[in-house]
């Protein structure tokens, strides 16, 4: 698929308004939980525990935007090693994780359910398939990346179609696409350069994906 044609699969089973309402989470969320971890811990347990503490509330405000949406499903999926949850928001043809990187063209770490979604929809769907013939049981996986800047806010809010070989056949800018959104970030955002780092097979007892 080219990169209009995900986004236009992307959009026509996910409402505009949800992922605008996902990327507003995200924000309240930097704002709450790392006001939160700085008034009421020590300097240095604060810097350790934020990032957890972050993607917990995102991860609970992200599920609890989307379950207010019909024919959108927002659930927590345990990873094979039963230590860690996920959150996977589906509709009919799309599921949709959330993930933090430090940069917009990162690719994320390996995790066993992020590759087995990508290896179940993006390289059939490469392949030039309608949306409108997307068996039932075949999705189209994307990621919503966020990161962190300067100044306790999100510095970008990305969607990303991950490829099983370790690198994304898109990736576009939430903040660019809808300026509503432009106010929660100071910064301008960084061009995205695609970049294909090598993938490394993950063996099915090694998942361990605390931090998203």
């Amino acid at each position: 698929m080219m990169d209009h044609e995900l986004e236009g699969a992307f959009f026509r089973d996910i409402p505009q308004q949800l992922i605008i309402d996902l990327g507003k989470s995200v924000f309240d969320s930097y704002k709450v939980a790392i006001s939160h971890c700085k008034q009421n811990l020590a300097r240095e347990q604060a810097h350790d525990t934020s990032p957890h503490y972050l993607r917990a509330h995102i991860e609970d405000k992200c599920q609890k935007t989307a379950r207010k949406y019909p024919n959108v499903w927002s659930v927590p999926k345990l990873n094979k090693k039963k230590n860690a949850y996920h959150t996977e928001i589906m509709s009919r043809k799309v599921v949709l994780t959330i993930s933090a990187v430090d940069k917009p063209n990162q690719f994320v770490r390996p995790a066993n359910f992020r590759s087995s979604l990508a290896k179940g929809s993006q390289l059939k769907l490469e392949l030039g398939i309608e949306n409108d013939n997307i068996p039932d049981d075949l999705k189209l996986y994307a990621l919503l990346l966020h990161g962190l800047s300067q100044v306790d806010k999100p510095y970008f809010i990305n969607i990303a179609f991950p490829h099983p070989e370790g690198y994304y056949v898109h990736n576009f800018s939430l903040l660019k696409m809808f300026p509503e959104l432009m106010p929660i970030c100071l910064d301008p955002i960084e061009e995205i350069t695609p970049v294909k780092p090598k993938f490394k097979e993950i063996a099915p007892n090694k998942e361990n994906d605390v931090l998203g």
